[in-house]
């Protein structure tokens, strides 16, 4: 018996079939054979990357991030797929339609805990009744993050201080801060400036360093940082309580010294990102 041209050709197979007829006259009959289809095919993704961009950013909450499809020859439920995330799938930003899918964000997108991508492997497995048969494949969807400036910039301790510097000498380094800022690139550089309390020009910060000189010669300084949201972040060098220190006694006119007090200054030491 020949192959049977009206199959398909996911059904055809090669049937020999055997018949001893013994008759004195001519005659015919009709053999039905019904194939049973063993699931023998795996699914198929016909791209073994995906690859997406994306901005950070509340807005890609709801975003459709790619849809993957795979193929599966095998007839019912052996060809019937679904899809699943196995891997990747940070602190479950994604979620995925499992008949149809597609690959949607569920959280917001952050290129910072994602070190600026997500790989998610995706799984297509057929539902072959047996599940001990059932066969699964696999791809790879690649969501690059694109990172904006989102970050406050912050110095590492709340306080840090008193620092003392000897009166009347100009140029020393009181301190050298150091913030830092998560964002990537030029949105994670910092740059230092004094943006209020120096009312006399008597200190400066190098932008760059960080390092905090004095310019002119002055009393005692005292300095305590603090990180102040929103940006940029301030650090606020404060001495944490006003008291008077060594009195400088020079002679008046009539022979009698008059007592000169420091003052206390705020400063505020900028980190801008």
């Amino acid at each position: 018996m020949s192959e049977d041209s009206n199959m398909s050709p996911l059904m055809q197979k090669t049937l020999i079939v055997t018949l001893e007829v013994t008759a004195y006259k001519d005659t015919s009959t009709t053999i039905y054979v019904h194939i049973v289809d063993e699931n023998d095919n795996a699914p198929e993704f016909p791209e073994e990357e995906y690859v997406t961009v994306l901005s950070e950013g509340p807005e890609t909450v709801g975003a459709t991030i790619a849809t993957v499809t795979a193929i599966d020859p095998d007839e019912g439920m052996n060809g019937t797929l679904r899809y699943a995330i196995a891997h990747g799938n940070l602190i479950q930003t994604f979620h995925i339609n499992s008949i149809t899918g597609r690959i949607t964000a569920v959280k917001e997108l952050d290129y910072e805990i994602s070190n600026g991508h997500y790989a998610l492997v995706v799984t297509a497995t057929d539902q072959c009744p047996k599940p001990a048969l059932r066969l699964t494949s696999s791809t790879t969807v690649l969501v690059n993050v694109l990172d904006v400036n989102d970050v406050t910039p912050t110095f590492p301790r709340a306080y840090e201080g008193p620092f003392e510097v000897t009166e009347g000498q100009p140029g020393p380094r009181v301190w050298t801060l150091r913030a830092s800022d998560e964002d990537s690139g030029l949105n994670g550089k910092v740059e230092y400036s004094i943006t209020g309390g120096d009312h006399q020009n008597e200190f400066m910060v190098s932008p760059v360093e960080g390092e905090l000189r004095v310019v002119v010669g002055v009393h005692v300084l005292s300095i305590n940082d603090s990180d102040s949201p929103p940006e940029p972040a301030y650090n606020t060098e404060r001495w944490p309580r006003a008291r008077p220190y060594t009195p400088l006694w020079p002679e008046s006119g009539s022979g009698q010294r008059t007592a000169r007090y420091s003052a206390l200054l705020t400063y505020n030491i900028t980190a801008a990102a």
